[in-house]
């Protein structure tokens, strides 16, 4: 650390006691001034305070009611007037439950408080909402009660039913109750007693049952299908999600989460789904219409032994899986090695991440393990920021950051930089449709009407051969001995794996599937007039193994000239909101449109319910799979993405 000097001159300088003395704030500023201020992290900057505009109409300041309130009319003699409008009296004012503010006692106001807008009516519905759910608390609590007669059960109902709330809530949030100790104060002080938080966990049971009774009542009687993924990146655990259409609203819902000593075998895994789907659900065999997972070995064995107790089911491999592996066949041993050390580095050391971003003004891209694709982005930065990696490389000598991995990459730049230069580059121009791809086909919409055509655009992709930044590398480093073309060969060698891989998964393997989505164009009205079907086209539908029956293939074959005529003119809409609309006069295809929903070509809504128990804390990664599968619920069933049509 670098010490202040002092000059013998201001050694020898002695203060005169009749001179005035500095302030001791004044001696600080001034050494202040002399020091090197350190080098502020982007956290350390001021934080934004949002402050009311100061144009416009005046409000009148909240809380605060009308001075000029009419003397005649007491607060009591309004809430009669208005029965229906959740008035109540508060301290001698007129109190809005709803939207939980003061208003005035002027009936215009009050008129206008109700009609201005819909705050007050969806407020409104929001109370009764609250009530609803207590009431089905009041009737959860009291049904457990009989069935297991838990210690506590004397506590006034009005308790207990804030304290299930309560602990509902620090769930949705991803706070462990743990934590609720040192938030009991705050949380008592609209009267309602809580308890300690290891009690508090006692309400997790019926909570837990009611979780799994709602999505058992919301699929009642409808036609679903399972997504199931294992994983061992945090400990074995086995989801399950369900899909369903709900009046032209995709939905998708965790419906069990188990917590394994080890990995699961392909007939444990079919246990487990049977066990979800059959005594906790009871779902009949034939409303079940598909299986989607990715395609291990033991997926492969659950799906065969789930056959035979759902004979109808269609089972449909992860796209967005395979495509991923896709991206693990290229062959690019210098770009390994380097991606490598380069993701090292950064993962272990936070002073090259900064030196990072200063140098080129840009995050860093991290690699996750758990993200398709996610390698392939961390490329794409180092192409497109090349020019700036010798040269970081050197600060990082000069200042003994990550010495190991900073010789390894200098070793390889000195080396074997033509290699790696072009590597870099086949893999993101190769890359990029596939990664467009996957990113499309994870969606939770209607991607299965669409897939097909997004596989195709893959196959076009590499027919065209497409490689900008190759051929701009290879024609830079082009010379005598080493011409242009020679260097685009090597470059194409290095994704001739990748692309073999992908024509052998899609034509042979996953053959049946693709073709089944292929058919599942003609529920698309923007495409389904350009494909010219007729009465043998309907047929191809039998891909669908639900729609392998004469009666369906006839009614659909029977509406088939009035679907098409009213699809005619469809250039650009949402399916969804389209089906809706017509749904009334084409009932035959609207119903097999709804099976085909939910029909996914990727498990990314499994993939979800991981990332969610990613971001669990040590504290509750370690508490029973009765917590940890409540809390994913109630995060993943009430924050979904339902696809939907207003």
């Amino acid at each position: 650390m670098s010490s202040i000097t002092i000059s013998d001159s201001e050694e020898a300088e002695v203060p005169d006691p009749s001179e005035p003395q500095k302030p001791q704030d004044q001696v600080a500023v001034s050494l202040l001034d002399k020091l090197r201020a350190p080098l502020r992290s982007e956290l350390s900057r001021k934080r934004k305070i949002e402050k009311p505009s100061t144009t416009g109409n005046k409000r009148h300041k909240a809380g605060v009611t009308n001075t000029t309130d009419p003397k005649s009319i007491t607060p009591a003699a309004r809430v009669k007037e208005f029965p229906d409008e959740c008035l109540a009296v508060r301290s001698g004012k007129l109190f809005c439950t709803a939207c939980r503010e003061e208003i005035a006692l002027k009936k215009s106001t009050i008129k206008n408080h109700i009609s201005c807008g819909d705050k007050h009516q969806k407020s409104k519905k929001r109370l009764q909402s609250k009530a609803a759910k207590e009431r089905d608390l009041t009737e959860l609590l009291t049904s457990y009660d009989k069935e297991v007669h838990p210690a506590g059960s004397s506590v006034s109902m009005e308790d207990r039913v804030y304290r299930a709330k309560v602990v509902e809530q620090f769930l949705y949030a991803g706070i462990p109750i743990s934590k609720l100790d040192n938030l009991r104060n705050l949380l008592e002080e609209n009267a309602l007693r809580l308890t300690h938080s290891s009690h508090m966990m006692d309400y997790i049971p019926p909570l837990l049952k009611k979780e799994k009774q709602a999505v058992r009542q919301a699929i009642e009687g409808k036609n679903v299908s399972v997504c199931f993924d294992g994983t061992s990146r945090l400990g074995e655990a086995l989801a399950i999600v369900i899909r369903y259409c709900s009046e032209w609203t995709i939905k998708q819902k965790l419906v069990r989460l188990s917590m394994l000593a080890k990995s699961l075998r392909g007939e444990e895994v079919a246990r487990e789904v049977l066990s979800a789907l059959s005594t906790e659900l009871g779902i009949p065999s034939q409303k079940l219409l598909a299986f989607m997972r990715d395609c291990a070995s033991v997926n492969n064995v659950a799906v065969t032994t789930l056959s035979v107790m759902y004979p109808s089911a269609m089972d449909i491999g992860c796209f967005s899986h395979t495509l991923n592996r896709v991206g693990e066949k290229f062959h690019v041993p210098t770009l390994d090695k380097f991606m490598k050390h380069w993701e090292q580095m950064f993962k272990h050391s936070h002073k090259s991440r900064l030196m990072w971003r200063e140098r080129t003004g840009k995050a860093i891209v991290t690699y996750s393990a758990t993200r398709w694709w996610s390698k392939w982005e961390c490329v794409k930065q180092v192409l497109e920021l090349f020019g700036d990696v010798p040269d970081f490389i050197k600060d990082l000598a000069l200042s003994d950051t990550a010495p190991k991995s900073k010789e390894k990459l200098q070793h390889l730049l000195l080396t074997s930089t033509k290699e790696l230069l072009l590597e870099l580059a086949v893999t993101v121009d190769a890359g990029e449709p596939i990664v467009k791809a996957t990113y499309k086909l994870e969606g939770d919409g209607p991607v299965a009407l669409e897939c097909y055509e997004v596989i195709c655009s893959i196959k076009a992709a590499i027919q065209v051969s497409h490689l900008p930044n190759t051929y701009a590398i290879a024609k830079k480093l082009a010379s005598p001995s080493m011409p242009e073309n020679k260097l685009v060969d090597y470059a194409k060698s290095c994704v001739k794996p990748a692309y073999d891989y992908f024509e052998q998964k899609i034509d042979v393997d996953l053959r049946p599937v693709v073709d089944a989505f292929k058919a599942a164009r003609l529920f698309l009205p923007t495409k389904v007039n350009n494909l010219k079907p007729d009465a043998s086209t309907v047929n191809t539908l039998r891909a669908f193994k639900f729609f392998d029956n004469e009666e369906t293939l006839k009614q659909l074959k029977s509406e088939l000239p009035t679907y098409l005529a009213l699809t005619e003119d469809v250039v650009e809409v949402d399916p969804l909101l389209w089906w809706k609309q017509n749904s009334n006069k084409v009932p035959f295809w609207a119903d097999a449109c709804r099976k085909v929903l939910l029909c996914q070509p990727s498990s990314a809504s499994v993939e979800r319910v991981f990332s969610l128990l990613n971001q669990f804390n040590s504290q509750q990664q370690a508490a029973l799979e009765d917590y940890v599968e409540l809390a994913l619920m109630i995060r993943y069933n009430k924050s979904d993405s339902e696809q939907s049509v207003d």
